[in-house]
């Protein structure tokens, strides 16, 4: 086994460990070394753009051979071998790969990666500021961009802090800290204080032109947001047109065309919203990799955004889907497949489907039986049936809900 050779070898990141170590786990030849390798060197001298490419090409060609699971274990046992599992090493390239998938719009693979990282920091008790930067801003924009505001309120200004200790303010690192940061004031409703990162952020890649595209791509796509959030629907199409020109990861661009269609469909072009929605899903069913939770808000998106334009068939068949995959990936009775269901019951009173949209709010109301009008997933469960049965004309139905609980 190569491995044993390679391992001996100095290695000043872990990163490039991990890299050598997939190499030699699946044995295979030298093609996906020279395209991974290329993408972690360059990915290391800065050079962010360059990377991808090679990245990609590393990405496929793992995903052919092995699942990402597998992946995962052989890189534990052979950082094992090289420097212990528990290990600042290690935790360094876990934390480095983690970054790289979160670039690349893989949240799902990214996220263990990083929670493996910062376990490993707590257990040998030495806090590397630079590794702690890299798993803060990675969790902060994952956070941010899935709706877990709570996360994100302790990860967003612990990277930015981090950050402004580490490198200059001209860094793309320090944009990229910037752009996430702005990002969770825009979604915790504090445009202003978004806008201020948000400039910040696209002075440095004004300064530094092709140092980090994906990083650019990023904070177009934030400013995009800001002014959709002011009424600015004509700037924030061109900044977002700006922004999907530069992705280099069709990963990251399925992520965008959500993005996109949510401030169309806040400003009311349904249809619009509806078209980039489509593309996202088309887009999505090709990737390998693509995240779950990626289709879940695609097909909640494309019932709602159908809805909106009077489509109820369309409107219903989509949001069918969403609960059904809310179910599939996060169980029963979740937070994700109450907000599915309150958004199908709906479009079943529009289309005056009574039966079904009872059907729904019975199914919301064991949702609030299962955890109890003091638990705020239970209160909603509750508050979204007793708001079905209002709309049906059901107000009497509503009354008894609402009384019964406690609401």
């Amino acid at each position: 086994m190569r491995g044993n050779a390679t391992m001996a070898r100095p290695c000043p990141k872990a990163i490039v460990l991990c890299s050598v170590a997939w190499l030699a786990a699946c044995n295979r030849a030298g093609r996906w070394e020279k395209a991974s390798q290329s993408s972690l060197d360059l990915f290391e001298k800065g050079r962010f753009a360059q990377a991808l490419a090679p990245g990609e090409e590393a990405l496929t060609m793992a995903d052919d051979w092995f699942k990402p699971a597998d992946l995962l274990k052989e890189v534990v046992v052979l950082v094992q071998q090289a420097h212990g599992a528990i290990s600042g090493p290690a935790a360094d390239g876990f934390a480095r790969l983690g970054t790289l998938y979160v670039e690349w719009g893989l949240y799902e693979q990214a996220e263990p990666l990083l929670n493996r990282a910062g376990a490993i920091l707590s257990r040998i008790g030495e806090p590397s500021p630079a590794v702690r930067a890299s798993l803060d801003e990675g969790l902060c924009v994952i956070a941010v961009d899935t709706g877990r505001l709570e996360a994100a309120r302790q990860a967003c200004p612990a990277a930015l802090g981090a950050r402004q200790g580490l490198v200059p303010p001209d860094h793309p690192d320090m944009a990229r800290a910037l752009t996430a940061m702005g990002l969770y004031h825009l979604r915790s409703g504090r445009p202003d204080k978004a806008e201020a990162h948000l400039e910040a952020a696209l002075k440095v890649y004004e300064d530094t032109p092709g140092a980090d595209v994906q990083g650019l791509a990023s904070a177009l796509m934030a400013s995009a947001e800001v002014k959709a959030s002011r009424g600015d629907l004509a700037g924030a199409e061109e900044a977002f047109g700006r922004a999907k020109a530069r992705s280099e990861s069709p990963y990251a661009t399925v992520k965008a065309l959500i993005r996109e269609a949510g401030f169309e469909l806040r400003g009311g072009q349904a249809r619009k919203a509806a078209g980039a929605l489509n593309e996202a899903l088309a887009l999505h069913a090709e990737l390998p990799l693509a995240d779950g939770f990626d289709r879940e808000i695609i097909l909640l998106g494309l019932g709602e955004s159908n809805a909106a334009q009077g489509r109820l068939d369309d409107a219903e068949h989509f949001l069918a889907r969403a609960v059904e995959a809310a179910e599939n990936r996060h169980g029963v009775g979740t937070q994700e497949v109450t907000g599915a269901l309150r958004a199908l019951g709906k479009a079943q009173v529009s289309a005056k489907r009574y039966g079904k949209a009872a059907g729904t709010a019975r199914r919301l109301r064991e949702i609030g039986d299962s955890y109890g009008p003091r638990n705020p997933l239970g209160r909603r469960a509750y508050e979204s049936a007793a708001g079905l049965y209002r709309s049906m004309g059901s107000r009497a139905a509503a009354e008894r809900l609402e009384r019964a609980k406690g609401l």
